[in-house]
């Protein structure tokens, strides 16, 4: 005799997979915090990491400050916002995509952080800080 499987055992590893934004590009992006300064202090949402360049792990659903505090001159501030992620289109031609999306959408996954590297260029000339 075969187990029969209820409609909720089927439908529910369904759509916990279904989330296509969430599958293929996380809840999280990595940023390159870039510092000339390998002794400046780097503040990331008001909690200090550490000096000098890093790779930082940041949620994807909400606004960063990140700013650095060089050995010498005023501390430099960069503002990263979340940018519309095109996976979460993908979840339009899937069955339950309505869910699908809510859920890329309450995990983070629905975004991206609109850049992938910050450079703090304390060296150059005309002050600028911002490059990608």
């Amino acid at each position: 005799m075969h187990p029969r499987l209820s409609s909720a055992q089927l439908l529910g590893p369904a759509l916990l997979l279904s989330s296509c934004a969430t599958i293929f590009s996380g809840t999280h992006d990595e940023v390159e915090v870039k510092i000339s300064d390998p002794e400046a202090r780097l503040v990331i949402d008001g909690k200090p990491l550490g000096n000098g360049t890093q790779v930082v792990d940041l949620t994807k659903y909400e606004d960063h400050i990140i700013e650095v505090i060089p050995t010498k001159g005023a501390p430099r501030r960069v503002n990263l916002s979340p940018t519309p992620n095109i996976l979460v289109l993908l979840n339009a031609i899937i069955p339950g995509g309505t869910i699908a999306t809510l859920i890329d959408c309450l995990t983070g996954a629905a975004f991206n952080l609109s850049d992938d590297s910050v450079e703090f260029d304390f060296s150059r000339p005309d002050g600028s800080q911002y490059g990608e």
